[in-house]
Parts: structure tokens; sequence; C-alpha cells
């Protein structure tokens, strides 16, 4: 196998295992939210659940669309189709961090929850705003990067809910995981992801 259909393979291998992950973060965390009532949303929730749905709405059609926009096949063959999911799926990021940022400005959990939490709401505007400027401006690269880290932020909430039922018996104390959560399940992946991207460039100078 050649280094191209390695890293085609890999690729193909890390969005459907994501896709898979997000479905089932929906199907086991997020669907109750369409209970509209507080024993669905809990006394936690239940003051804000307007913005929590909204938040959740927009949350789940950006983790859907998401990975279809690094689908080659897509993007080569069917370019309107791209364009309409990308405008989606921008659109809903932008929506969902607003609410998400609203949600984390009232959180009353503690501060380190609160600051992660209005963080990751931040980066999640900004990566989509770069990426919408960068395809305005025509730079093909830029966009597709700045996509990426807005994707890695989007499945952070599919990261944070899945540690958190990982880490449930590890750290009992909820205040001290829920703080660790809500700056580790945006702050390693983006690394992660800043560490890819920048490599590929290293190859390609080293060329």
């Amino acid at each position: 196998m050649n280094s191209i259909s390695f890293k085609k393979a890999i690729l193909a291998f890390i969005l459907i295992a994501g896709f898979a992950l997000s479905l089932y973060f929906i199907y086991d965390k997020a669907l109750r939210y369409f209970v509209f009532t507080k024993e669905s949303y809990g006394d936690y929730f239940w003051p804000r659940a307007n913005w929590v749905i909204v938040h959740v709405v927009f949350g789940m059609l950006a983790l859907v669309i998401g990975p279809f926009q690094f689908v080659p096949a897509i993007r080569n063959r069917y370019l309107n189709l791209h364009r309409w999911m990308g405008r989606t799926y921008l659109t809903s990021t932008l929506i969902a961090g607003i609410a998400g940022f609203y949600m984390a400005s009232t959180s009353q959990v503690n501060y380190t929850y609160q600051f992660g939490l209005t963080g990751l709401a931040i980066i999640w505007l900004t990566t989509g705003t770069m990426a919408f400027i960068s395809i305005k401006n025509l730079n093909i690269t830029q966009h597709r990067e700045w996509m990426i880290r807005s994707y890695v932020v989007t499945f952070g909430f599919t990261a944070f809910r899945l540690m958190d039922d990982l880490l449930t018996n590890t750290i009992t104390n909820q205040g001290d995981r829920l703080g660790l959560l809500a700056w580790s399940c945006w702050t390693i992946p983006l690394l992660i992801a800043e560490v890819c991207i920048q490599a590929g460039k290293i190859k390609e100078v080293s060329k």
C-alpha cells in the first residue's frame, strides 16, 4: 500500500469511527432533549431549556454534516452539494456556538468548568469564522485546515460526554471531573489536529 492509499485509509477510518461515535452520542445523550419536560432536562438545564434545544439541534446538525465535508468524492464530484452542506454546517456552528456561549456563561458548576466551556464556544465560533473568511477569499488550503479545526471542536462535545461516562468511577468528584473535561475535550484533540496539519506542511517543504 503506497503512502497516498494509506492516508486515504486512515482518513476513512477516522471519518467512519467519528461518525459512528457521533450517532451513538446523539442516540444516547441528545435525543432526550426533544422531550420537553423537566424530568427529561433535569433541574440543571430546565431553566435554560430554550437555549439547550437550540444548541442541541444545530450542534447535532453540524456533527452529522461535518464528516461528509471531508469526503473527496463528494467534494470533487458534487461541488454544489459540498458548498450547500458547508454553508449549513457553518451556520449551524454559528447558532449552536452562540447558544453554547450563553449556556457556559450561565453555568454554576465551578469556574474551571465555566471558563472551559466558554473557551470551547469561542474557539468553535472562531474556527468556523476563519473557515468562512478563507473560502470567501478563495484560499482553499486555509479553508480546509480551518474546517478540520472546526470539526475537531464540534466533535469535542461528543468526546466530553463519552469521557464523562468513562471517568465517572475514576474521578468521583463531579466538579473536578467536569472541569477537567471542559478543557481537555477540545484542547487535546485540537493540539493533535494541529500537529497533523503542520506535519503535512513540513513534509511538503522537505520535498
